[in-house]
This record gives C-alpha cells, structure tokens and sequence, in this order.
C-alpha cells in the first residue's frame, strides 16, 4: 500500500494551472457562448478527456484510494491535493488523503510514544515538536499540527525513524 502513497503524494504536488488550462469555471453553470462563460464540468471525465475514476466510490477511504480522487462531505471528487477540479470542495472539507477521512486516526491520541504511535495500523504519526501522536501519512499530518514539519525532521511515520 506504501507505493499507492507514494504516487498519490507525487501527484499531489501537480500544479493547480491543469485547473485554468483545463477551462474550470469553478463549479459555475455557463454555456461557453457569447458570453464568455467556460462549458461546464464534465463529472463523468478527468480534465484531459480520461474516464473518471473516482465515480462510484462509496467512503471516504475508497475515494482517497483512487487517484486523483478525494472527498467531499458525501461525494467523491476528482481533483488535486487542494481543491475538486470541479471547484465545489476545499479547505478542510477536502479530504484528499486517506489519513484525512472521519474516523481515520482515532486511536492515535491514545499512543504515548513514537515507536506505538508509528506502529499503528490507522494511519499514525509521532509529531516531535508537540510530543504527541496524530493522524497523518508519509507526506505529514493529515491537518496542521504546530511544531511538527516533515522537512525539519519532527515528523515520523514509520518506526524505524523514530530515535
């Protein structure tokens, strides 16, 4: 499952310009006539014309599975790591990441140590900076922890980086 990850946190460092050369008109109705208005969205293609994978996910687990999939309140989107390219889901009631679904990570306040809190099968971290353990994947925790950053090393995901 880590080589899912993997390609889901390397797509997700896409840019967002697909979204303007792809004509989005952020969820807008608009016809592309006179008007200057972008045709709608297609929800049954990706932007560059591929079926979309995403249709039929029922969970948010699911969804965030699927690339470039994510979810949103009760749907799956396709989408990038900030945004549906249909433009109708961001922020935190995006859910791009598999570690940022409901429920995902519930045991891991409950971890008192990096080594447990890593070894949790439900998508745990150890945050050093903050001394706890939270929801979160390879790429960092599933929502903003203050003090814990993959790039200054006070993430760890996976025990063997724990010291």
């Amino acid at each position: 499952m880590r080589p899912l990850r993997l390609v889901r946190h390397l797509f997700s460092t896409l840019p967002l310009v697909l979204l303007v050369a792809c004509g989005s008109d952020n969820g807008k109705s608009g016809s592309g006539g006179a008007d200057g208005g972008h045709p709608d969205v297609d929800p049954n293609h990706l932007p560059d014309g591929a079926p979309n994978p995403c249709l039929g996910a029922m969970d948010c687990s699911e969804c965030t599975a699927r690339v470039p999939c994510g979810w949103c309140g009760d749907r799956c989107l396709a989408g990038t790591a900030t945004t549906s390219f249909d433009g109708t889901c961001t922020g935190t009631s995006w859910d791009w990441r598999g570690s940022q679904c409901p429920g995902t990570g519930a045991t891991c306040p409950s971890h008192t140590d990096c080594v447990s809190c890593a070894t949790d099968e439900n998508s745990c971290g150890w945050c050093a900076g903050a001394n706890r353990c939270v929801a979160g994947d390879m790429t960092g925790p599933a929502r903003g922890v203050s003090g814990c950053a993959v790039a200054s090393g006070t993430w760890m995901w996976s025990p063997d980086q724990c010291r």
